[in-house]
């Protein structure tokens, strides 16, 4: 595969991503308008894959985005790798289906992003 068609994949996963995205935002402000109890917050920490997968498609992407983010964050990373991004949140998915007892932050820490300890110096 060339460069350049790397990128053009790359850029299409992106432009897909984000009208997604863009879409997801004009129905979640007409959904959070017309019905109030649908406005929740989630402790991510107790979120079980269970939840995720019973949760709204936007409502998930949500979920799925913070968790991204979260990692991120830890690492001081403002890029996000949009293909990436999307395999291991399939992944997440496809191994929730397995345990949906499993924290899915328990579940995305072990399997994409080992914490490590702060080192003693």
């Amino acid at each position: 595969m060339t460069w350049s068609t790397r990128r053009i994949r790359t850029v299409g996963a992106a432009t897909l991503f984000f009208t997604v995205f863009a879409a997801w935002l004009g129905i979640g402000n007409v959904v959070s308008a017309e019905s109030p109890e649908r406005n929740r917050v989630v402790d991510m920490s107790s979120l079980s894959c269970g939840d995720l997968l019973r949760m709204p498609l936007p409502e998930a992407l949500i979920a799925v985005g913070w968790i991204g983010g979260f990692y991120a964050g830890v690492k001081n990373d403002p890029k996000v790798d949009v293909p990436m991004f999307a395999n291991e949140a399939d992944q997440v998915v496809a191994l929730c289906r397995q345990d949906e007892a499993i924290s899915v932050m328990a579940l995305v820490e072990r399997t994409f992003h080992p914490l490590q300890e702060p080192s003693a110096h």
